[in-house]
């Protein structure tokens, strides 16, 4: 299981694609589990096309984010 963090689109593009990318490439059998630091269609987009298992947002309630973990 791999959590990581969606960052704002920079001058470079998506540095969070990029890191998805190199996750599942280097496990592709790997969960991973993108959580943006705010409610942003675009970042979820983004993430789930780079090869992300799941999207969270902060806001998300604990009980949200365990159950993310375990599926």
């Amino acid at each position: 299981m791999v959590i990581t963090e969606c960052l704002p689109l920079n001058r470079d593009g998506c540095e969070s694609f990029h890191t998805i990318l190199t996750i599942r490439s280097v496990r592709p059998t790997a969960k991973i589990v993108a959580i943006d630091c705010r409610a942003a269609s675009e970042s979820f987009s983004i993430a789930l096309k780079a090869g992300a298992d799941g999207f969270l947002t902060r806001e998300a309630a604990p009980d949200d984010v365990v159950s993310a973990v375990r599926s």
